[in-house]
């Protein structure tokens, strides 16, 4: 797993994105890239594994404006989307609360945060910094 949050793995993949290919074995049947938006030069090199070695990847990305930008590679056909919704009152079973997801919301963070209402602003002001006015 890659995970690009991780500042050591994200420098060493900024630094040389052919490094995954090196690292990858013959028995790596699927590689996990979490927040992929935050290195975006790896989907070169995750489309060149795919067509030569036939390894798959699971990628995850919290910003799609910057998955959006022009000129990056998308996979073309090679991808599939999958897009995860907050939770639903099924999944909460009991703990499921009408007036706190009406209120706040129903993101795992924010809705079982100990502090909903100071999480759902930061959350917020960040959405609304990164993703509209960027």
């Amino acid at each position: 797993m890659y995970d690009l949050l991780d500042t050591l793995i994200f420098l060493a993949l900024s630094q040389n994105p052919g490094r995954i290919a090196q690292e990858v074995t013959p028995q790596d049947r699927l590689i996990v890239i979490d927040e992929i938006q935050r290195l975006l030069e790896l989907l070169n090199e995750v489309h060149r594994l795919i067509e030569g070695r036939r390894i798959r990847f699971l990628m995850t990305g919290s910003s799609a404006r910057k998955l959006r930008r022009g000129g990056i590679n998308l996979l073309g056909g090679r991808a599939r989307t999958i897009h995860l919704h907050p939770l639903t009152c099924r999944e909460l079973g009991k703990r499921f609360d009408l007036i706190r997801a009406l209120e706040k919301g129903l993101l795992p963070s924010i809705y079982f945060s100990d502090d909903p209402s100071a999480d759902l602003e930061s959350y917020t002001g960040l959405y609304l910094q990164q993703e509209i006015v960027a």
